[in-house]
């Protein structure tokens, strides 16, 4: 198969074009990818950070509430002379107010040590004299002050303060207010329009007791979801498909675990640890993170990348082709049209060309152009000069025969 010259250039100069353009888009594609990576942990990172916030905000609500409370004379008396009926009595309607105001979830009157008993719980008042063995109270009574922290129980978190209360100089028992945390998803939802999962570690938690919690509130028992991990809290159902986290994988740090699609969105998935007040990893909190517009902008990007790079081919394989056909091709043509007639010329036993054509540029073509002319004059001179000898020797050979 005969394929021009120009053909060939141009097919190498699209293919060269292509391979860039593939090039190009594969590079912009990975740069998209790790813009979309980095601001897919940019968002689990802050989601982090927003509930570490949220975390220290409460505690200093709490604890700004417990001084409150502590002030409180008429409280005091009472619990100083350890009338339970007069404490509840006065506790029961500030309980109200504050579990309305401040979600305020739990609230206690506890004994000194060494006895640590729970003199009152004002949110569950049938239950008291049991002994109190929680982190935050061991903390406020070796550092006779407050004791914060995020403390899991045998169903749910809970952040408690626990204040010394005084009478006086006399130490009396200790004041201990707490909230559950369920509010902090919802809360960062609608902060950053993410959906977020809590999950609690199984092995920490009472498998009787999270099946009465659920029973209670009508739900269903979804204790055997998950491997090692119970859902505790969740901004959407349709946020929990495919989650696979097992408490083996709970990380230290927040990161990324990959990308799920759900319908036409897609997903960053990522994690970050809860820590109780001992700083040991009790649950994490997943995020789903709408990436689909990034997902649309990479995909779209990548596209107008490869459009321009065909557009760009188009423009220079034109340029080239009429490159060409201006520098090249016509003068080609027009150096052919003079071979063929100069061919024919001598053939028909012109031999006197006259002046040979001059070169049209100073560049290869007109360098092969003057050469042809010389060759061509060269040939004409050499067939003029054995047509001259040819005829002077059939001239002598008529003379012979004559005498």
């Amino acid at each position: 198969m005969n394929i021009s010259i120009r053909l060939k250039l141009v097919v190498t100069v699209a293919l060269g074009f292509l391979a860039v353009g593939a090039g190009v888009g594969f590079a912009t594609s990975n740069a998209l990818e790790r813009a979309t990576r980095d601001a897919s942990k940019g968002a689990i990172e802050s989601a982090s950070q927003s509930f570490s916030n949220l975390l220290a905000d409460d505690v200093s609500k709490l604890s700004a509430t417990s001084e409150a409370v502590l002030a409180n004379p008429e409280l005091k008396q009472a619990f100083v002379a350890r009338d339970r009926p007069r404490l509840l009595a006065l506790a029961a309607p500030l309980f109200d107010k504050l579990k309305g105001r401040h979600r305020i979830t739990h609230f206690y009157f506890l004994t000194p040590a060494p006895e640590r008993k729970c003199f009152l719980r004002v949110h569950s008042p049938e239950l008291f004299d049991d002994t109190v063995d929680r982190v935050t109270l061991t903390t406020a009574i070796q550092n006779n002050d407050l004791g914060a922290g995020l403390e899991l129980g045998v169903t749910a978190f809970a952040l408690r303060v626990v204040r010394p209360y005084y009478d006086g100089a006399q130490l009396v028992g200790y004041l201990e207010l707490g909230e559950e945390i369920d509010h902090f998803l919802a809360h960062m939802k609608k902060q950053s329009g993410d959906d977020y999962a809590l999950l609690l570690d199984k092995a920490r938690l009472d498998r009787k007791a999270w099946a009465e919690m659920r029973s209670n509130s009508r739900q269903r028992d979804d204790w055997d979801d998950l491997p090692g991990l119970v859902v505790a809290n969740s901004t959407s159902q349709d946020a929990l498909s495919g989650r696979t986290v097992s408490v083996g994988a709970l990380p230290q740090s927040a990161q990324l675990v990959g990308e799920v699609t759900r319908g036409r969105s897609t997903y960053a998935r990522g994690i970050f640890p809860i820590h109780d007040v001992t700083g040991a990893t009790v649950g994490a909190v997943l995020v789903d993170h709408d990436i689909t517009s990034l997902h649309d902008a990479m995909a779209q990007a990548w596209r107008h990348s490869f459009e321009l790079i065909l557009l760009l081919a188009a423009i220079v394989c034109g340029v080239l082709i009429w490159g060409i056909n201006r520098l090249v091709v016509s003068r080609l043509k027009r150096m052919i049209a003079g071979m063929e007639d100069l061919s024919l010329r001598l053939a028909g036993g012109e031999y006197t060309l006259g002046e040979q054509p001059k070169p049209s540029a100073n560049d290869e073509i007109g360098r092969f152009e003057e050469f042809f002319g010389r060759f061509i004059g060269l040939i004409a001179s050499t067939l003029q000069a054995l047509s001259a000898k040819a005829k002077g020797a059939g001239q002598g050979g008529n003379s012979a025969t004559g005498s």
